[in-house]
Parts: structure tokens; sequence; C-alpha cells
């Protein structure tokens, strides 16, 4: 799973705010071959908001919604997955 367990502030819903998995995110990017620049022009986001969503940070529900449809189209590279440790 990419993201990371959710946590709940107090006076907000669970639902909010979204964190990834700073490792399961990198490993995501390396086995489509994919930079943080590329990441954010398929996912049509700024490349900060990447590197936000990248380092754990905090995520609104729509780029979550980008970025799982480009990580989607993406397809992981033949063989890169068994050379990752």
């Amino acid at each position: 799973m990419l993201i990371g367990p959710l946590k709940r502030q107090r006076g907000t819903r669970l639902s909010t705010p979204i964190q990834f998995d700073p490792a399961k995110f990198d490993r995501a990017l390396a086995v489509r071959g994919l930079d943080l620049g590329t990441l954010a022009s398929l996912a049509e986001l700024n490349r900060s908001t990447i590197s936000r969503a990248r380092r754990g940070k905090k995520i609104r529900r729509q780029t979550l919604q980008k970025l799982a449809r480009t990580f989607a189209d993406v397809p992981p590279l033949a063989g890169v997955e068994d050379l990752l440790a």
C-alpha cells in the first residue's frame, strides 16, 4: 500500500489529511522509471506538490487522485522490480 496510516487530528474528519509512505512512494517512482519532474508533468501537478507528497507531508484528496491515476497509467518497467532491494 502506497499510503501510510491516516493520522486524525482533533477537530478534523478521518478522511483528511492523506499522507504517503515515503519509501513506498520512492519505490513506485523507481519501478516506473519516473523522476519527480516527469511525475509532476504527467499528473498535472506542481513539482513542489509532488515533493511534499514524497516526503510524507499532508496532501489533498484531489492530489491523491491525480497521483493514483498517473501511477496506474504508467506501468512498472519489466524486470526493474527484481533489481530493487
